[in-house]
């Protein structure tokens, strides 16, 4: 049997494998622990982004038929308007002039169009 003498009591092998055992379990409990902790850490800077993106989003509205009055959207708190400004079949959208028209008469402070697109493959 191995002998490893200290200055207070005389150890085994067995013992000393035992310590070695003890160490190396505390050391997977701080391991864990410390994979909590930067899982939390993790866990509030997405809710702080979260929480950001949310403060400074805004409300709008796409649409692809004729609208006469967005004064209400905009009284609900809609900022913005996206109205169709070319269909998938491959013309111009008949509204859109109107549509934009009553955008920025109803209050809309950004008015922008989206364009479907005809692909011919």
């Amino acid at each position: 049997s191995f002998f490893f003498f200290s200055s207070r009591r005389r150890h085994t092998r067995s013992s000393l494998v035992s310590w070695a055992r003890r160490c190396v379990q505390e050391t997977g409990y701080q391991r864990r622990v410390h994979g909590i902790i930067e899982m939390l850490k993790s866990f509030l800077w997405i809710a702080f982004a979260a929480f950001i993106a949310v403060s400074f989003c805004t409300r709008g509205v796409d649409y692809s038929t004729r609208v006469t009055s967005i004064s209400c959207m905009v009284s609900n708190g809609y900022t913005f308007a996206v109205p169709r400004g070319y269909c998938s079949y491959g013309g111009v959208d008949s509204n859109v002039v109107a549509n934009l028209r009553s955008a920025w008469d109803g209050g809309m402070s950004n008015v922008d169009v989206y364009m479907l697109s005809l692909i011919h493959i």
